[in-house]
C-alpha cells in the first residue's frame, strides 16, 4: 500500500505549478510552507527555481528513498558532485536482469550494462 506524505503532495503540487508557470506564487507559497513547518521559519524564499525546489525536495523527503528520481526529473542525475565524479546519462535506466533476458530472447540489454 503506497503511503504518501502531505509534504511530499505539497511539494508534488508545487513542482507542477511551477512547471506550468516558474513566477507562480502558488508554487511559491507551497514550498515556503513546508519550510515554514520544518526548517526555515524565518527565511522564506522570495522566488522559485530549479535548484531551490530540487533542494526542498532533498531536505524534505531525505529518507523516502526518492532522490533518485527527483534528481533525473530535474536532468541533473549523474552530474559531478563533491563525492561522487559523475556518471554517464545512460545509468539513468536500470539492468534489464539476466533471469529476465534469459526468458524473453526480444529483450536487449539497456546500453551502459
Amino acid at each position: 500500500m503506497p503511503i504518501f506524505r502531505y509534504a511530499d503532495v505539497l511539494l508534488m503540487k508545487a513542482e507542477a505549478l511551477y512547471r506550468k508557470d516558474a513566477t507562480s506564487t502558488e508554487a511559491l507559497n507551497l514550498v515556503n510552507s513546508v519550510r515554514n513547518r520544518s526548517y526555515e521559519p524565518d527565511q522564506p524564499l522570495g522566488a522559485l527555481t530549479d535548484a531551490d525546489l530540487l533542494a526542498e525536495r532533498g531536505r524534505e523527503m531525505f529518507y523516502e528513498g526518492v532522490r533518485r528520481q527527483d534528481q533525473i526529473r530535474f536532468g541533473v542525475y549523474g552530474n559531478p558532485t563533491e563525492f561522487m565524479p559523475g556518471s554517464a546519462a545512460c545509468k539513468e535506466l536500470w539492468p534489464i536482469p539476466l533471469p529476465q533476458l534469459n526468458v524473453n530472447p526480444n529483450l536487449q540489454q539497456n546500453p551502459c550494462y
